[in-house]
């Protein structure tokens, strides 16, 4: 595969993931299929004897059909109603950002392209009853009808499955749940997995940050950034011709691709994605580059681990703000983002500068160090609910089992900013609070976090961290 077919590859799965957080792609998909499957019951009916198929006459027929077809479409309407409520409330009581998650529900999806192709089936064979089939007899399609009654009645069925569902996911601890396994897929695939290998020190050493002359691609909109393709823009960037390449040699220089910006940021007309150096004419970089930093209207939590978290924050911001007043799912959105942040604070993350490509391309890129993310998951929690001793309680709790997570990988750089954020939650709201018992109990839970950052620390780095 060419890089320009890779590079058409990659943005038209984008374009497809994107679509697929809908009620467009899935549900047109599944209403064609039974379109299809109408037009070859047709085909059977036209080439086979009815047997013990459908055995009424052309008027029967049209009547069965036309009350299956206006009943489907009147269900069909009255289910996008409660969806359209339900996307409001989901909305309005937890977070606008949770309404990507619960669009993508799969099997609402396909519910939703049933009824819709189940209308269109009764309407494509209602089309076909009483035309002259050659013997001067009214055709009627036997099999087609039968079939037809048969998704009336599992129409049925799956209507009931469709409330049911439908109250199950705006629960929100199913709501909360679903944001959360997608965090944790997308720290299993995107930490474990490195692009190209991680460069010698003698290259990572090499200034990256200014080079005169560089060629700097910017974004052509404003928006977010979703995707990269980091082998796509490094594969383009190594075609430089051989003199070039064999002047960069002796100087001891080798291509070199500076990613500014990650999945997760917001960029504008005038930020710069890439940094190419040195300048050269080797392809049509921009366009490339263009294809590959994909920039959408919304986040997206395939490359961006963070913004799982950054939902589930803001549903717990909601939930303790004094118009809503419900610690409980504040408790329980902390419950997950213990969860992610337990399995980020033992990945490695990926260097920053990489070998990526052949010929060899040094990758510079921008990553969220750990401490940012560890901040934006328990910082503003912290902030605002020091006016409730279980919501402080319960973060200290998900503090310390990330912690202990980061001890027990000995990522112990990351432990002293954890403790911080420790003590920035719990001493406002112990010194706020004016129950004793609270008092006391937040204080044992900053003393646990305290203690599971000093077990298996080094003894010349524990006063340090406990002050």
């Amino acid at each position: 595969m060419t890089r320009e077919e890779r590079s058409a590859v990659t943005a038209l799965r984008g374009s497809v993931r994107d679509l697929s957080y809908g009620f467009l792609l899935v549900p047109g998909l599944v209403a064609s299929a039974l379109i299809v499957v109408a037009l070859v019951m047709l085909a059977v009916d036209t080439a086979v004897s009815p047997g013990i198929a459908f055995g009424g006459n052309a008027e029967a027929a049209r009547q069965v059909l036309a009350v299956i077809a206006t009943s489907l479409i009147t269900v069909a309407g009255v289910a996008f109603s409660v969806t359209v409520v339900t996307l409001q409330l989901v909305s309005s009581q937890f977070t606008p950002r949770a309404l990507r998650e619960f669009l993508s529900d799969r099997l609402n999806q396909v519910i939703a392209g049933i009824f819709v192709g189940t209308f269109g089936y009764c309407l494509v064979v209602l089309g076909s009853v009483g035309s002259d089939s050659g013997s001067g007899q009214a055709f009627v399609p036997a099999f087609t009808v039968s079939l037809a009654v048969l998704l009336g009645i599992g129409n049925i069925a799956v209507l009931l499955i469709f409330i049911h569902h439908l109250s199950q996911s705006i629960q929100v601890s199913n709501i909360s749940r679903a944001i959360a396994h997608g965090g944790l897929r997308a720290v299993d695939r995107l930490y474990p997995e490195r692009h190209g290998v991680a460069a010698a020190e003698e290259l990572a050493s090499q200034p990256l940050d200014e080079h005169a002359g560089g060629r700097l691609v910017r974004a052509e909109r404003p928006g977010y950034i979703q995707d990269i393709a980091v082998a796509d823009i490094a594969a383009e960037w190594g075609r430089i011709d051989g003199q070039q390449r064999e002047e960069a040699a002796v100087r001891g220089e080798r291509p070199i691709v500076h990613l500014r910006v990650a999945p997760g940021d917001f960029v504008t007309g005038e930020t710069v994605l890439v940094d190419c150096w040195p300048p050269h004419e080797g392809g049509p970089i921009d366009e490339v580059v263009h294809r590959s930093v994909r920039v959408a209207d919304s986040r997206d939590v395939r490359q961006d681990a963070a913004y799982a978290i950054r939902q589930l924050v803001d549903i717990a911001l909601r939930a303790i703000s004094p118009s809503v007043n419900d610690p409980t799912t504040a408790v329980t959105c902390i419950g997950y983002v213990r969860a992610i942040m337990e399995r980020l604070a033992s990945r490695p993350f990926p260097g920053q500068v990489r070998l990526v490509g052949d010929p060899e391309v040094l990758v510079k890129a921008r990553r969220r160090p750990f401490n940012d993310i560890a901040s934006e998951a328990f910082a503003e929690i912290g902030r605002y609910g020091r006016g409730d001793p279980r919501v402080i309680g319960e973060l200290l709790i998900a503090i310390e089992a990330t912690v202990r997570s980061a001890v027990a990988a000995e990522a112990n750089d990351r432990v002293s900013s954890l403790l911080g954020l420790a003590h920035e939650a719990a001493e406002p709201a112990i010194a706020e609070t004016s129950v004793s018992g609270d008092r006391q109990s937040l204080q044992e839970r900053l003393d646990e976090v305290v203690e599971a950052a000093t077990t298996r620390v080094p003894p010349g780095a524990k006063e340090e961290l406990r002050g």
